[in-house]
């Protein structure tokens, strides 16, 4: 199995990928994302078990991704012209 991302090519005027409703989606499932990790997966308590990653508070450690993906297309959307 292979799989490759797609390669656009723009010719003439700026061709701008950003689409609001693509990004308000992926708010959503970001937000549904964290709403798993936070109700619905198991997890240890903390203090009962170590973790590969070093980190202190696991539960940070798996939202810090999906933290990170939220702010930056929180970022996005102002910079094309819609409020968030």
């Amino acid at each position: 199995m292979a799989h490759t991302s797609p390669v656009y090519v723009a010719c003439g005027d700026v061709y701008d990928l950003f689409e609001a409703r693509t990004a308000h989606y992926m708010l959503t499932l970001l937000d549904g994302s964290l709403q798993h990790i936070r109700q619905r997966a198991p997890q240890w308590r903390p203090g009962t078990t170590t973790h590969h990653h070093g980190k202190h508070d696991h539960q940070a450690f798996l939202e810090w991704p999906f933290d990170e993906a939220i702010a930056a297309v929180h970022r996005m959307l102002p910079e094309h012209g819609i409020p968030h």
